[in-house]
């Protein structure tokens, strides 16, 4: 295929990956309808972003390979014709991180330990799912001949719906009895809150539309999606956490924009060559 194109590519932007709330990808304005025709030529148009418009074109070139559909350089030509914007723009928004603090208490002498949790993109979201778990993990491990725990009342543990209600089973499971009164051979505090990431957010904002021949639009939709990001500031307890936020892109969306519309363009032809 012709690189002369800048500007080709197809169809189908379906797959959103969701890792939470902020920064997960979006789409409006979707409507899909069966092509009434065979798709055999494709005429597509680019506008926006030149270098996301050449990195759609070299998927879309390694995805057209021996499908048997031919990318044309006129409309008058096509069975089909794409028109897509891609931009790209840079935001800012939160992600958010439990932070645990644990003191526990054992023949008069007190420990503290602070860790942080899981991470996720809602800054307000539930962080301390496994943390109980781990609590009581750490408690077996030092204090290995105590049998019973007592929880502190100054414990501030609302930032969790979930921590409070495994508790008593994560301490079952580490040889704990959990005693709400009287003496116990540890004594445990435990304090969670949330704390805020900001983040710089490269996200991919596209619009695609289909026309087929026979006056159909079986393609319309537009969304964004998030091509990169990086942490503007780190936590100080641990900010190794947040080195690495491939994990917010996951796939590549202009390849997966790519595979997905031309396996729906082959998906259709074929319930074409059903029928004789």
């Amino acid at each position: 295929m012709r690189l002369r194109s800048a500007l080709f590519t197809t169809l189908l932007f379906l797959t959103a990956s969701t890792v939470g709330g902020v920064a997960q990808a979006s789409e409006v304005g979707i409507h899909q309808s069966q092509f009434g025709i065979r798709i055999r030529k494709v005429f597509i148009n680019i506008t926006g972003d030149p270098k996301l418009a050449h990195r759609l074109l070299s998927f879309f070139d390694l995805e057209f390979e021996d499908t048997g559909i031919q990318l044309t350089n006129t409309e008058a030509d096509a069975d089909a014709e794409i028109d897509v914007e891609v931009n790209a723009e840079v935001e800012n928004a939160n992600l958010g991180i439990g932070i645990m603090k644990v003191t526990s208490i054992s023949n008069g002498k007190a420990d503290t330990k602070s860790s942080c949790q899981s991470l996720g993109t809602q800054e307000d979201g539930e962080f301390f799912d496994s943390s109980s778990d781990g609590a009581a993990t750490d408690l077996r491990q030092k204090y290995p001949d105590a049998k019973t725990v007592k929880l502190d009342p100054a414990s501030d543990a609302s930032a969790s719906k979930t921590f409070l209600y495994r508790l008593p089973g994560a301490l079952k499971a580490s040889a704990f009895a959990l005693v709400e009164s009287g003496s116990a051979d540890v004594t445990l505090r435990v304090d969670l809150t949330r704390q805020k990431v900001p983040v710089e957010e490269h996200i991919l904002k596209y619009k695609m539309q289909m026309t087929t021949n026979d006056g159909s639009r079986p393609i319309n939709s537009s969304g964004t999606r998030v091509i990169s990001a990086r942490a503007i500031t780190t936590p100080d307890l641990c900010p190794d956490r947040v080195t690495d936020l491939d994990w917010l892109s996951t796939t590549d969306p202009l390849f997966q924009m790519a595979q997905n519309s031309v396996k729906q363009i082959r998906k259709s032809n074929r319930r074409f060559q059903t029928i004789k």
